[in-house]
């Protein structure tokens, strides 16, 4: 029963990750450690490679949805003015 808890639970982080993009490792490690048992270092080392690969891929499909030019402007080209006050 935990084991299926913590598949639900890492089901919700990777949703998490696809909706906000971030936060996943502090979400990831304590599932990996508490409910599937994992050890810490090891959990750690997991969590790497699943927040990578997930952003991997979803960068991977924003770039290839968007398509993003890149501009570069001249050294001329007027740079805005910022005033600290």
């Amino acid at each position: 029963m935990l084991e299926l808890l913590g598949w639900f639970s890492a089901l919700l982080i990777g949703i998490s990750l696809g909706l906000i993009g971030g936060g996943g490792s502090i979400l990831t490690i304590p599932v990996l450690v508490h409910l599937l048992g994992f050890d810490m270092l090891s959990a750690t080392s997991y969590s790497l490679f699943i927040v990578g690969s997930s952003s991997l891929v979803g960068g991977s499909l924003a770039l290839k949805k968007s398509r993003p030019t890149c501009a570069l402007r001249s050294p001329s080209a007027r740079r805005p003015s910022f005033r600290f006050f």
